[in-house]
């Protein structure tokens, strides 16, 4: 992956005084992956495929001024001193992660069964301000009903937003069920130890655990809405909002 810009800028002179401003879009992606093999094809063993790819976007404004004044000695020789400043607005990117990791054994016959697998789907919240009747939704599939699961509500936010937790409304569907709601007062930080999770910038991670070894007693496909429930409407600096699935080690 990478880092590009496309911008554009302009300049003003006026007398004595420049004026400069630039503004454009800076964007590109993270692509992160890991393949773990073993070459002993007398023993079963495992092999293991990670992945994360990262988009991330977002526009900037920038600019400067300079003042220029010429001066003249005694013996008419000429000076000049130049003043300027230059400065930028706060910038802030949107980011949308993929991510994949899955754990396979191969037997002596080379058959291939999956151990482990995980899911993540986020929802963009548009233009960062999330609606009371706006929800996050995604679907999952689950096959295996004897393994355990772990599942996380995952939001990513900006430094901006103005509280220490969340209220959140998560429901969740089960096949041929109707779709049963848990409201939850969830921790995003703290004064004294700052945000959970990981950060870039000013764009935060976390992802707050909503079952820890659940079972699912049916096969097929599970449906989950979440809804922001806090006072404010709409909430504001609350970037997407997504559920993450891993089967259980």
């Amino acid at each position: 992956g990478g880092i590009n810009q496309a911008y554009l800028g302009t300049g003003l002179r006026i007398k004595k005084l420049s004026l400069g401003v630039n503004a454009g879009y800076m964007f590109g992606n993270k692509d992160f992956s890991t393949l773990l093999t073993f070459l002993n094809d007398s023993i079963q063993y495992a092999q293991s495929n990670t992945r994360n790819e990262t988009h991330f976007g977002g526009l900037f404004i920038n600019g400067g001024f300079q003042f220029e004044q010429k001066f003249k000695n005694k013996n008419k020789k000429e000076s000049i001193l130049r003043l300027g400043a230059y400065g930028s607005l706060k910038q802030t990117l949107t980011a949308r992660r993929d991510a994949t990791v899955e754990t396979v054994v191969f037997d002596a016959a080379g058959n291939k069964f999956r151990v482990d697998s995980v899911f993540e789907k986020n929802t963009k919240i548009p233009a960062m301000k999330w609606d009371a009747n706006f929800p996050a939704t995604g679907s999952f599939v689950i096959e295996d009903t004897v393994a355990s699961y772990h599942l996380y509500l995952v939001i990513r936010h900006t430094d901006a937003y103005m509280y220490n937790n969340i209220w959140v409304n998560v429901g969740l569907q089960s096949p041929g069920d109707s779709l049963y709601f848990q409201k939850l007062d969830l921790s995003l930080g703290s004064d004294a130890a700052g945000w959970e999770g990981t950060g870039m910038n000013d764009i935060w991670e976390v992802r707050k655990p909503l079952a820890l070894n659940k079972r699912f007693r049916k096969q097929g496909e599970y449906r989950f809405s979440i809804f922001q429930v806090m006072r404010d409407n709409p909430l504001l600096h609350i970037m997407s909002v997504g559920m993450r699935v891993e089967k259980a080690p």
